[in-house]
């Protein structure tokens, strides 16, 4: 009680063992359900890499948090894009779980000062890769032989995704109670894992049909038959292959075509897709929902007609 009276103990504390005990304590959460797996697994990776820049930086194991200084972010944010060879993106996914164990060193007292004062790092913007009306088409209407069968399946669950906005894990996870019936229609109604938001989709024509196919094939009162995420992500990868698109494939793509293609494409306001896609901000859906030159030519057609119209009125 002394030392901490005195603050004797803030020298005491370390980065490293800082980092360790947040690690271990958000594991716990994980098996609560109320942390994701990946975020985790982020934490984890930044850990090691911290490990390996005190080693090669410093010479040392740990660093005491008060002797953390704004240069060691700069060497560890070059260490990272020089020696990791990280993108820039990935270097500022990887420098906020260290903005973070600074934040709970100054909140728990252990640090009086802030080393990421003045220090200014930014995503850089990228287009999100969607598939064209014609990609989803021909991906539809791709025939398998009979000893490719699993990849029919996979198939089948990324058009659901398409149509639906779901993503994998919500998708793994959708049980026949997620069924519900609103006038005559079909929804499928869940709490996304990632967010909690509560997500209400209406069931279209394709996505029902292959409901319809794989019914009953879910064990445990589980929808659909969905194998690993790897499966899934190297099958709809060969796919694409088969299918002659030359795009980087990933499952979440999905879910940008849905907004873009699917919704965007055919009118649906942005709000309504923000809503389906169970984003806590609509400026999100925007960077999911690329608007192509195909709306913006169809949005100017409507208001060629309408000027046109107008100026008919005027005569």
């Amino acid at each position: 009680m002394k030392i901490s009276y005195l603050g004797l103990d803030r020298h005491c504390r370390t980065l490293l063992e800082v980092f360790k005990n947040h690690n271990e304590e958000y594991e716990q959460l994980i098996k609560s359900g109320v942390r994701q797996l990946s975020t985790y697994q982020r934490y984890c990776k930044v850990y090691d890499y911290l490990k390996k820049f005190l080693c090669y930086q410093y010479k040392l194991k740990d660093i005491a948090l008060v002797d953390i200084r704004s240069s060691f972010i700069t060497d560890f944010e070059v260490f990272l894009r020089k020696k990791c060879k990280c993108s820039n993106n990935t270097v500022c996914v990887y420098i906020t779980p260290l903005r973070k164990m600074i934040a709970i060193a100054q909140n728990n007292g252990w640090l009086d000062y802030n080393p990421f004062y003045g220090h200014r790092i930014s995503l850089q913007r990228k287009d999100r890769l969607y598939l064209t009306a014609n990609e989803v088409e021909i991906i539809m209407n791709m025939n398998f032989t009979k000893h490719r069968q699993s990849y029919e399946r996979i198939r089948d669950l990324f058009i659901f995704c398409v149509y639906t906005g779901v993503s994998y894990i919500d998708l793994k996870n959708l049980t026949k109670e997620n069924l519900k019936q609103f006038d005559n229609e079909t929804w499928i109604c869940f709490q996304r894992h990632k967010t909690g938001i509560i997500c209400n989709v209406p069931l279209l024509k394709i996505p029902s049909e292959i409901l319809a196919k794989y019914a009953n094939k879910g064990k445990n009162g589980i929808l659909l038959p969905v194998p690993t995420y790897s499966t899934l992500l190297s099958g709809v990868k060969r796919i694409a292959e088969m299918c002659g698109i030359n795009k980087h494939i990933t499952w979440h793509i999905a879910r940008h075509t849905f907004a873009s293609e699917i919704c965007l494409l055919n009118g649906v306001p942005i709000e309504t897709i923000s809503r389906m896609l169970g984003h806590t901000d609509v400026k999100t859906t925007k960077i999911y929902a690329k608007t192509s030159d195909t709306v913006i030519r169809r949005d100017m057609a409507k208001l060629s007609k309408r000027l046109d119209g107008f100026a008919e009125r005027k005569r």
